[in-house]
Formats: structure tokens, sequence, C-alpha cells
């Protein structure tokens, strides 16, 4: 992971998270850009998969975290960040998926999430 690289990150995710968690992302787009390589038979730049990830994982699970009443709790307790990493870490159980099936994991997480809140 280079420095131009975390600046990227953080730079298409607006400062949303801090050394620490950022290191984490990183991995989660690594793992995505296999997923697009491994579905394209291409190489990928990193920064094609950020911009992929960007709009596939990352907007799609933010807009939960700020819309979802149920979700806000976790926010409010933990953290934006935190919030996002604990709803995405379904994506590095396994560096062999999908892309598709990185999204289905991402949706079912987040519903996920909100039941164990809910209940």
């Amino acid at each position: 992971m280079t420095q131009k690289e975390i600046n990227m990150i953080l730079n298409k995710t607006m400062d949303c998270f801090n050394n620490y968690s950022v290191v984490e992302v990183y991995a989660h787009i690594q793992a995505y850009r296999r997923a697009l390589t491994k579905e394209s038979n291409s190489k990928v730049s990193f920064s094609e998969a950020l911009d992929c990830y960007i709009n596939d994982v990352f907007q799609p699970v933010m807009i939960h975290l700020t819309e979802n009443k149920i979700l806000k709790h976790i926010v409010k307790e933990c953290g934006l960040s935190y919030a996002y990493l604990i709803i995405t870490e379904c994506l590095m159980d396994s560096k062999k998926l999908t892309r598709d099936e990185y999204l289905s994991k991402v949706s079912f997480r987040t519903e996920d999430i909100k039941k164990k809140i809910a209940a």
C-alpha cells in the first residue's frame, strides 16, 4: 500500500477513515479488485477498482448507514467509519468471491446488522 493509494481512498471517501481504518478499506478494495480481474479476465488497476468499489460498495453502504434509522444507532454508538467496517467485514471472509457475490454479501450484511440492532 502506497501513500498515493491511501490518499486516493481518503479523497474518494471524503476522509471518512483514519489511518488505521483506511488499511482495512484498502484490503477490501484489493479483494474487490481481484474479483473484478477474475470477472473481466484482464488486469484491473487500483484506480479502476477503487472507482468500482466506491460505486458498488461504499456508496450503497453509506446510504444505508446515514438514512436507515436502525443503522443510525450503530453510527451514533461506534462512529461512521467503524460502522462501515462492521458491515463490510463480510468482504474479507473470502478472496475468491465474484463481484456479484460481494454485492449480495454487502446487502445481506446490512440487513443482518439492522435485525441484530432491532432485537
